[in-house]
């Protein structure tokens, strides 16, 4: 049972640099969100970075999947959430049924889990956004925050992952 990776000991700049760049990048994702009423989209950041960051050359970490799923977490999001407020006739309302809130954010999941798969645009991370958006409440702001965080995100995958391994 060995506690420390083997390819700690060959590379530890290259685990360093990519953690440090990591956080980096989370630091500035909740810098500029609210924390508490975004803390689903938060986690989805926090898990993204972790692909990217720790596997940048592997399938999963590719900008074409961290931007499609994105934009399907976020479209399908987006209509739980409005086919939630028609039902009850208001957000307000809505953030007060748990029941249907519930219910919405699950379905949101396993809707783009299911749009994900089929277009080859799947990234995990993503489903936390479908989610998020049912569950609290957002705005235009948001949903430019997610798309500019998963640009960032991507742009740096591409400009430094010649400097980066898989560290899995």
């Amino acid at each position: 049972m060995r506690f420390i990776d083997e390819k700690f000991k060959k590379y530890p700049e290259k685990y360093i640099y990519q953690s440090m760049m990591a956080t980096l990048f989370i630091f500035i994702v909740m810098y500029f969100i609210d924390i508490i009423d975004q803390s689903a989209i938060v986690a989805s950041m926090g898990a993204s970075s972790f692909i990217v960051f720790t596997l940048p050359h592997q399938e999963i970490a590719r900008p074409r999947l961290v931007l499609g799923g994105y934009f399907v977490g976020i479209l399908v999001g987006i209509l739980c959430c409005y086919f939630g407020v028609q039902i009850v006739g208001g957000q307000e309302l809505l953030q007060k049924h748990n029941i249907l809130r519930a219910l919405l954010a699950s379905v949101s999941v396993g809707i783009a889990i299911f749009i994900m798969v089929v277009t080859n645009t799947e990234h995990p991370p993503a489903a936390g956004i479908a989610l998020g958006l049912v569950f609290n409440p957002w705005n235009i702001k948001t949903l430019l925050f997610i798309i500019a965080s998963a640009i960032v995100l991507s742009l740096i995958k591409k400009f430094f992952h010649r400097w980066m391994i898989d560290l899995l």
